[in-house]
Order: C-alpha cells, then structure tokens, then sequence
C-alpha cells in the first residue's frame, strides 16, 4: 500500500522517473486548494490528508503515464500547502524560534538557533524560494514529514548572511550547504536526510513513531 511519505518521496528525489525542480515545488498556488482536493471550505486536516493521498496514487508521475504528471502533482502539493496555513492546521508543535538575542558572535548564533528548534534547516533561500536544487529538495522532505507529524521544521537563509552560512558549516564540520539539525545534532545534507526518510528514522526524529509503525504494516 502506497503511504504519503513514500509518494511524495518518489518525487522529490532523484530515484524517481520525475524530480521536481525549485520552481515546481514553490510555484504560489492558483484558485480555490479545496476545490483542487475535492473538499469543502472548511475541511479537517484529516479529510485533506485523505484526499490527499487518494489524488496522490493516482497524478504521482511513478504511477500515472501522464507526461504532466509531475506538474499536476506539484499543483496538489501546493494545494495542501496553501491549506497548511489555515485553522485545520493551526495546532503546530515546536514554532521557529529565530529571534537571536542581539550581541552574539556568529558561532554563538548558530548554536543559539540548534539549541532552540527542534528540527532547523540552514539553507540557500527560503522555504518559498530555494536557491538551489539541493535545498529544494530538503523542503520538501521536511515539509512532508513536517505535514505527517504536524511539527514545524525552521529555515534560516543564509544566502542573506553569508557569516552565519560559515558559522553552521563550522559547526557542522562540512563544506556544503544546506545542513539539518534535529534535536541540537547533526543529521547533515540533503543525502543523509533522504537516508534517514527511506529508512523511516526521520519521521521518528519527528515525532512519529506511530506513523513509521503504520507504514511498515501496510507495506
């Protein structure tokens, strides 16, 4: 049986026949998203989750032949992420905490942000505009599992402040960006995230120990 996680998966990473490009996946949503989901204004975060996934198995570009398969599906995406934001999902654990106290050195920043997000994410762009594909690709993973879990994931842009882009590579010991923390560790770059979501190990880091249970039974 086809999960959220593994659809959505598929898609966002290159062992797919599709990979979504940033502008795919942050494409501002056009029109009504409930009407794109078959539901009423109004709907339950679980009622658009299964709608979701019902859309899913079918406009996924690994199942459907459909060449704009991959556009239609990131038009649903958007459509659910246009919804996150309203009172269905207004119950969000662990918001951003980015208000660094003023007189930090930029190390001491960089350890103030992993100390106070759960899940932080240093990266080139916003959520809404990746600067580059491997940053893209890391928002829509955490997205997805953030969406699953209803957990907040945080985003800092480097790309504004090169010093803290430094700083968080220091800390990480590596020389790439974008980098993820969980819980105040390391986890690293876009290919060890897309290790631990295969495995299931990044939704428990979030929080959903339950899910990766139920996704192991119906696989």
């Amino acid at each position: 049986m086809l999960t959220l996680s593994a659809m959505v998966g598929a898609l966002m990473r290159p062992n797919g026949r599709a990979r979504a490009s940033p502008a795919m996946l942050t494409r501002g949503y056009q029109g009504d998203p409930y009407a794109a989901l078959g539901l009423e204004e109004g709907a339950s975060a679980a009622s658009i989750r299964a709608a979701f996934r019902m859309q899913a198995k079918v406009l996924h570009p690994d199942i459907s032949d459909d060449p704009t398969s991959a556009a239609k599906f990131c038009a649903l995406c958007a459509a659910v992420e246009a919804l996150q934001s309203g009172g269905a999902f207004a119950k969000v654990s662990k918001a951003a905490n980015v208000d660094v106290p003023q007189g930090l050195c930029d190390d001491e920043r960089v350890r103030w942000l992993i100390s106070k997000n759960k899940v932080l994410l240093f990266m080139r762009g916003t959520k809404q505009k990746p600067l580059c594909d491997d940053s893209a690709s890391m928002v829509a993973t955490l997205s997805w599992v953030a969406f699953d879990t209803d957990t907040h994931f945080t985003a800092v842009n480097v790309a504004v402040d090169a010093p803290l882009g430094e700083a968080a590579l220091r800390a990480a010991g590596m020389a790439v960006l974008p980098l993820c923390f969980i819980d105040g560790t390391l986890v690293g770059s876009s290919d060890e995230v897309d290790v631990l979501y295969e495995s299931g190990e990044l939704m428990r880091a979030f929080g959903g120990e339950m899910l990766v249970r139920s996704m192991r039974r119906d696989g």
